[in-house]
This record gives structure tokens, C-alpha cells and sequence, in this order.
């Protein structure tokens, strides 16, 4: 999911909106979509913080490489705390 996410949040979306509305726009608007994709309203809430710093890292770098690595770092993170807060994972 985040390969695919960021060639369309960042890749795509991010540089169409700031064109036509400006960077803060583009960069909020873009943030706002990507996290209405994730439906669930707990993981919207944590997903628009998320889409506003890999927006603001694509746009200083700009490639949406570096974006990809960190939501590809940031989902594993959050698979390794729900195994672990669920018992799956052993050791400190």
C-alpha cells in the first residue's frame, strides 16, 4: 500500500493541487484525501498528520522516494506494535 499510495498522494496528487492552488493548499488538500482513504475515523485522524510530513518531504526533496521508504517504515511500525500489543511478538 504505501508504493502504491504515495505514486498517488504525492507522485500525482500533491504536484497537480499546488499548481492550481497554491503549496498549502495542494499540500492540506492532498493530506486530507489521503486520509479519508483510510476510512476508519482513528486512522484518519493519525493518517492527515501523516500525509501533511510525507507531503512537506516530498515537496523539499523532490522525488516521492524518500516518502515511500518513510509510510513503508511508519506501516511496519504499526504492524509490529499491533503484534505486540496483542501478544504476538516476544522479547523486550
Amino acid at each position: 500500500p504505501a508504493f502504491a499510495e504515495e505514486l498517488l498522494f504525492r507522485g500525482l496528487l500533491l504536484g497537480r493541487f499546488c499548481k492550481r492552488l497554491g503549496t498549502l493548499s495542494g499540500l492540506l488538500l492532498s493530506s486530507a484525501l489521503f486520509a479519508l482513504i483510510h476510512g476508519e475515523p482513528g486512522q484518519a485522524l493519525a493518517a492527515f498528520p501523516l500525509g501533511l510530513y510525507l507531503g512537506a518531504l516530498t515537496l523539499r526533496t523532490g522525488s516521492v522516494h524518500t516518502a515511500i521508504l518513510c509510510h513503508a517504515v511508519n506501516n511496519l511500525a504499526a504492524i509490529a506494535a499491533a503484534a505486540r500489543a496483542h501478544g504476538a511478538m516476544v522479547g523486550p
